[in-house]
């Protein structure tokens, strides 16, 4: 026979639910006034969890701080066009003179692109020039077996960040990534910085003017058949090296 537990000096006999904190039938966990947080579900123990949206909403107002700190940072470093001003119709602005008399007159009037950020502006113009009594060969059919010598100009104005620094490895690589062993050569102006690039059929001019970055390519007719072009461009260089000049104080005149 099962006798009843005996008990040990006073204390009784305790079943699993009258401890204190203890879970068990007909008993739910006591709560700790001292744990409790304001809101929210209810956590074991008796701690209020915050709600999901709280933490959402603080993340938010940090991302938005974080934000506005970087805003000011970049705003605290970027420069002031200077001398020069942003341009629509690039195409309006390239008289070039020289190249117009050294090659021959323009054909149409171009195709100009401009594009406009905070930190920087850009244009671009691309012409075709008709030397005196050239006419671009065709087959039978009417088919166009050649080109007319071009001229690609292109202007970018530096609102952000100083582009001295990075210039001359810029045009560098633009040339030598491609071609390696393409000679590279530094001119004494026109601007503060200057580069030309001289090949068989082409010549690049790539000025760097305050915050102003410019650039002149000049790409002489192309016979298809050959591959060969007619225009001689070993003795442009002064003329591109002038007509920068003259497009330089244009730009700036628009500033």
């Amino acid at each position: 026979m099962i006798s009843e537990p005996e008990l040990v000096g006073d204390e009784p006999f305790e079943r699993p639910g009258d401890r204190p904190g203890a879970v068990g039938p007909g008993r739910p966990p006591d709560e700790d006034p001292g744990d409790t947080v304001t809101g929210g579900a209810r956590a074991p123990g008796g701690v209020r969890r915050s709600p999901a949206w709280w933490w959402a909403f603080g993340g938010a107002l940090a991302a938005s701080a974080l934000w506005a700190a970087g805003l000011t940072a970049y705003q605290s470093l970027a420069l002031g066009p200077g001398a020069y001003g942003a341009v629509e119709d690039l195409c309006e602005r390239t008289g070039l003179a020289g190249i117009r008399e050294a090659v021959g007159s323009f054909e149409d009037r171009g195709q100009s692109e401009s594009f406009s950020h905070v930190a920087r502006d850009e244009a671009s113009c691309i012409r075709s020039l008709r030397p005196a009594g050239y006419e671009v060969p065709v087959d039978a059919e009417g088919n166009e077996l050649g080109s007319m010598p071009t001229l690609y100009v292109s202007y970018i104005l530096h609102k952000g960040l100083d582009p001295e620094p990075e210039f001359e490895a810029t045009v560098r690589a633009r040339h030598e990534m491609w071609e390696p062993g393409t000679e590279v050569r530094e001119l004494d102006g026109p601007g503060e910085r200057a580069f030309v690039v001289r090949g068989d059929s082409d010549i690049t001019l790539d000025v760097l003017d305050g915050q102003a970055e410019v650039r002149l390519v000049l790409s002489g007719n192309v016979d298809y058949r050959t591959g060969e072009s007619s225009l001689d461009v070993s003795g442009l260089e002064d003329v591109l090296v002038e007509d920068m000049r003259a497009l330089l104080g244009r730009l700036k005149a628009d500033g």
